[in-house]
Order: structure tokens, then sequence, then C-alpha cells
């Protein structure tokens, strides 16, 4: 593997100055190319969003794993464009697909790195690390931007397989090195960059960018009295957002004595949805829990956080969720796990221990009695959201991408 690396490495040309100056973007998502030559995203990594790296480099290439679809699936919005093209990995699996496919992904991750000017990994990562290798062995630039943290993402809670413990060890030491030898690092949280530091130039900023049209007119001037219409938005493919925390709390509040009704909304989709549709019906929450799957963040999202009351976020593990944000922006109060860099959003009334359903619903329950504190945290919400702002969030990117930019080679 070692000597393939290193052959494969040495055999391709020179990139040279005078090409244009050409970005790989290694991410964790699972693209569809349709027979058009298109390639669709459900959830992340739209052509808006990847736009922004084209005010630093010429072209991005986004390598992740490809999926060929003779249609788009459904909510899918394009993700390749002007400047924009994707370097397929083959698709696979869970760590039983990781291995079965590691030979052709690893040649792959290792070429489209030798054929570019400079690489950004998003971490964690299951092939950056290779990615950035390669860069760094032929002397182009490297940059990280640090979404997540693997020693939470594979905590026991949060991930199960018999070789957790190895995958969790082997993850963490991946990104520390990834963070320790990058020319620059972009956190999410001040927490992550106290944890994987680097030697390179580090920045702070989410990724949210939020346009002007994402924003409430204004907060909310009064407190709900007759029902509590709860959101908790985020993705049931992997077990860390903790649905299961949220459907346990409110069948606490509903057996509450003189509570208000209380109703839920679920955003998102995955494999373990089923499993949560099944717990609301043994909890017998099934008259009160609505699970929504999928929905657009132009249109459906913001008129579900206008019609709830309040976001419960019950996660095992974040970085900087881009939900409570979105919520934060339409004057939404918000009640959070207090994990990653969740404690910079939110107040400290509004956090509560991951996995204690007993706290959760007690915050619910503080907050939708105290009107007072309603409408403030409503109005603390609208105006701490302005911080992730698209202009915000662009001029953070210029910074970061600037000092990708500059390297010896160039």
């Amino acid at each position: 593997m070692i000597g393939g690396f290193l052959n494969e490495v040495s055999s391709v040309p020179e990139v040279t100055s005078s090409l244009p100056k050409v970005l790989l973007y290694v991410v964790e998502q699972r693209f569809h190319r349709t027979p058009d030559g298109r390639v669709w995203t459900v959830g992340h990594y739209p052509y808006s969003f990847l736009k922004r790296y084209l005010g630093a480099f010429d072209e991005v290439r986004v390598l992740a794993r490809m999926i060929r679809s003779n249609t788009p699936p459904a909510r899918a919005v394009v993700s390749g464009g002007p400047g924009v093209v994707h370097v397929s990995l083959p698709d696979y699996e869970g760590m039983g697909g990781v291995l079965t496919r590691a030979p052709v992904a690893a040649l792959r991750a290792v070429r489209a790195a030798c054929m570019v000017d400079a690489v950004v990994v998003r971490s964690p990562s299951t092939w950056g690390g290779l990615s950035a290798l390669t860069a760094r062995v032929r002397g182009r630039a490297v940059g990280v931007e640090v979404i997540g943290d693997p020693a939470t993402v594979f905590a026991r809670n949060a991930f199960a397989h018999p070789l957790r413990s190895m995958i969790r060890a082997v993850a963490i030491g991946l990104q520390s090195q990834l963070c320790r030898h990058a020319h620059a690092v972009m956190y999410v949280s001040e927490v992550l960059r106290s944890k994987y530091r680097t030697a390179g130039d580090s920045f702070v900023g989410s990724d949210v960018g939020l346009c002007e049209d994402a924003y409430a007119f204004k907060p909310r001037s009064h407190a709900p009295s007759t029902e509590i219409r709860i959101i908790n938005v985020g993705t049931f493919e992997q077990r860390y957002k903790g649905q299961d925390v949220l459907l346990r709390a409110v069948a606490r509040l509903a057996a509450t004595p003189n509570a208000a009704p209380v109703r839920v909304a679920f955003v998102g989709s995955g494999r373990h949805e089923a499993a949560c549709v099944a717990l609301a019906a043994e909890l017998g929450l099934a008259d009160r829990v609505q699970f929504h799957g999928h929905v657009s963040t132009a249109g459906a999202l913001p008129l579900l956080l206008d019609t709830s009351n309040v976001m419960v976020h019950t996660s095992w593990t974040e970085g900087m969720p881009r939900v409570l944000v979105e919520a934060m922006a339409r004057g939404l109060p918000c009640i959070s796990t207090r994990v990653g860099g969740v404690p910079e959003l939110l107040d400290d009334a509004c956090l509560v221990p991951a996995g204690d359903e007993e706290a959760v619903g007690k915050a619910i329950l503080d907050l939708m009695n105290a009107p007072d504190e309603y409408i403030r945290q409503s109005h603390r919400n609208l105006a701490r959201s302005r911080a992730h702002s698209e202009m915000e969030t662009q001029s953070r990117y210029r910074d970061f991408l600037a000092s990708v930019r500059v390297c010896p080679r160039w």
C-alpha cells in the first residue's frame, strides 16, 4: 500500500504555477450523478455552498462517494456548476464497505490530490488524511475544516460497533495529525480549536451563511399558553442526534399533571427513522408526533420553525449545528444538549446534559412557564444569529482560503 502510494505520487506530472489554481475539496457525502452528467445532493453541499471557494480558486473538485442514478433523489438539488466538478469515490456503507472498497478509494484519493494545487479536507474524514498527505509530499497547500469531534462521534452512546474503541482512537489520531500539519485550519467552534491544535494559521467560525430571507422580521412578542409545539431537526442516519431522548422527554411531559398539550415535529430522514416511529407508538405518542422527512431549507423549514414554540436539540455530539442557528434566526427559543460548540450559541439556562431526558423535559417546562424569559430568549437568539449571516461567513472564509493559497511552491 505504501509503495503504491509513493509510486502514484512520484509518477504524476507537477502542477505548474502557469495553470489555474485548482482546489480538491474532500467531504463525507454521498452524491448522485444522473445520465445527463449533472451531480445532485440532498441536504449538504449544493452549488450555492460550493461557490464560496471559487473566490480563491479557479476550479473546485469535490472528492466524495458517488451513486449513478437514473433520476435525482427526492428533494435533491444540483451540486455541480461552473467551476465546480465532482471526482467520484466508490459508494460504500459502514465499516465493512470502507474495508471492501479501500484499495480503489485510496488510489482515487491519491490520484485526485496529485492533480491539484491545494487540498481542503472537511474533517472528520475517511479519505481526507490520504489526500492531505499526498499534497504535503508534493509541496502543496493543505487546509482543514474541522466540523466535528471524532471523540464524541464515535462515543459509546453515539456509535455501535464491535471495534468502536479502535475506530475512535484512529479517527482522533487522524484528525489531530491533519490539523497539526495543515497550512490553515478553520474550526467551527473554540472548543474544537483548543482540542485539535495546528502549527498553521487558525480561524474560528461556522460555515453557516444565512441570507437575509432566513431572518425573521422581528422577535416573538409573547409566549404560547395553550400548546407546546416542539421542533427537532436532524438526520436519522446516525444515532447521535438523540431523537429517542426527546421522545422519552415528551412522554414525561405528556404524563405531567396540568401540563399543556405537547406536539413534536421531527425533520430529517435516515435509516433509524423507523425505529423512532416505533418508539413513539410504544410510548403512546403516535398522535402527538409528526415525522416530516427531509424538507427544503428555502421554504418548508422556515414555515415549520415559525409555527413551532421551541427548538429542542438532543444530540450526543455536534460541531456547530446549523439547525440551531437557523432556528435562532427565526427568533425561536432553543434548548440543546451541552455538546461541541453549542454553548457558544445558547444561554447556559438553555443547556442540558446529553442523554438526560428528565433535564430536557424540565428545561422545556421552565421555559414555557416563564413568558418574560421566553420573549428574552427570542430577542437574544435573533440578535445572536446575525454573527452567522452570509456576509460574516464569507469574510471568515476569504481569510481562511487566502491562508490556504499561501504556499511556497506557488
